[in-house]
């Protein structure tokens, strides 16, 4: 639990203070108030922990089959021609694996552009409290 508004800087500011982007007057004032807070030094070590874990996972555990999007198109097409009329079936018609791929794609890079301009904000709005 975070005990004050000092605390939150200070948690808002370990992500920063993990990755060494913060300099070294604000590193050392983090690393004092952890040596001397018990509640921000579990929220460090519990933040380091996640990062450490999440840096060990294998790249190759998460990637999806080479034909997953055919997979998926497949089954999907196949619940639809199986269970609709043929006049709705025709409406799905565009779950072609080129539409498949290409609105996937576009998602995906609309989410990461959303995380990078929210990531972008929120370093900038950092940096402003910093300053």
């Amino acid at each position: 639990m975070i005990k004050n508004s000092y605390c939150l800087s200070i948690d808002e500011k370990l992500p920063y203070y993990l990755e060494e982007e913060l300099s070294s007057n604000f590193r050392e004032d983090i690393k004092r108030h952890i040596s001397r807070c018990s509640d921000c030094q579990k929220r460090y070590e519990s933040l380091k922990k996640t990062v450490s874990a999440l840096r060990s996972i294998d790249r190759d555990i998460m990637k999806a089959p080479v034909d997953f999007a055919e997979i998926v198109t497949g089954k999907i097409m196949k619940l639809v021609y199986e269970n609709c009329s043929e006049k709705k079936r025709d409406a799905f018609y565009f779950l072609n694996r080129k539409n498949v791929i290409f609105g996937a794609t576009v998602v995906a890079a609309l989410v990461l552009l959303g995380i990078e301009i929210s990531h972008a904000i929120h370093k900038k709005q950092l940096k402003a409290k910093m300053s």
